[in-house]
């Protein structure tokens, strides 16, 4: 999915030390295509450069820096997924950059263009033209990029169910669809299941709910939360659907493991 798209003069210098570093959470491309700029990272000094594309990986904390007085022309997109292969080549809470030529400047200003039209919007000829466009991005990265080292599927598959299991953690309290959980993967329900045969041998279901019990059993063992508190924390559409499912696993009720597991609890410890 498309969520921004810029194009234009930056005066990343105005301020003294740049444009602050943040972590955007998104798939960033930001080309500079005229003048020179670069990121500043955490751990590095910035370097400015010409006629560049760099790709950020979701959690790579990034400001940007250009030469001051002068600014610089850039175009940005901003995505919520890139296609696996692209996903693969970042460094985790890294980037990706690769140096342009004027004819793909100009290309990447021409993208940015035609797909103003198409955004915030979701019927089928703006979708098709957003995913277009990622792919045509994603193949200038690659392409730019030279060999990159071959990635065996399981090592794919491991990392997108990593990913899933993080996301569902932090968000199980929403009891977000299987759909929901697929969007955010990036990747389609069918191949988030293959996925999960492939490296845990049970269904993306099945995960979830052992994820839902773990929390359970934490939350009963270490806090006074009612029963019916702990459900819908945990996901669970009632107190009665949360004692069933942990009557299933542990073949005793919450209550009772509770009785057995509790471990003193102090609040503010």
């Amino acid at each position: 999915m498309l969520l921004y798209l810029s194009s234009g003069h930056r005066g990343y210098s105005a301020s003294e030390h740049g444009y602050q570093i943040s972590t955007r959470r998104v798939w960033e491309f930001e080309a500079v295509v005229k003048g020179a700029c670069g990121p500043i990272l955490p751990d590095r000094k910035p370097e400015l450069l010409r006629r560049r594309l760099w790709i950020f990986h979701p959690l790579c904390p990034h400001g940007w820096m250009d030469t001051p007085g002068t600014g610089c022309e850039v175009v940005v997109f901003h995505f919520s997924h890139v296609p696996e292969p692209l996903d693969m080549a970042v460094p985790d809470r890294g980037l990706l950059s690769v140096g342009i030529d004027t004819s793909t400047a100009r290309r990447l200003v021409n993208m940015e263009r035609q797909l103003r039209p198409h955004a915030g919007k979701s019927d089928a000829i703006s979708a098709l033209t957003t995913q277009r466009a990622l792919l045509d991005l994603s193949l200038i990265v690659m392409k730019k990029a030279g060999p990159l080292p071959q990635i065996a599927p399981r090592v794919i598959a491991e990392k997108k169910v990593d990913t899933v299991l993080a996301w569902y953690s932090e968000h199980m309290i929403e009891m977000p669809s299987l759909e929901r959980v697929s969007e955010n993967a990036g990747v389609s329900s069918r191949q988030m299941r293959r996925y999960f045969r492939m490296v845990r041998n049970q269904s993306p279901a099945r995960s979830f709910r052992q994820l839902r019990i773990q929390k359970a059993e934490e939350l009963l063992s270490s806090s006074n939360l009612t029963a019916d508190k702990v459900a819908g924390m945990c996901g669970f559409g009632s107190d009665s659907d949360f004692s069933r499912a942990f009557k299933a696993h542990h073949g005793e009720s919450p209550t009772q493991w509770r009785r057995r597991n509790r471990r003193t609890y102090l609040p503010g410890n």
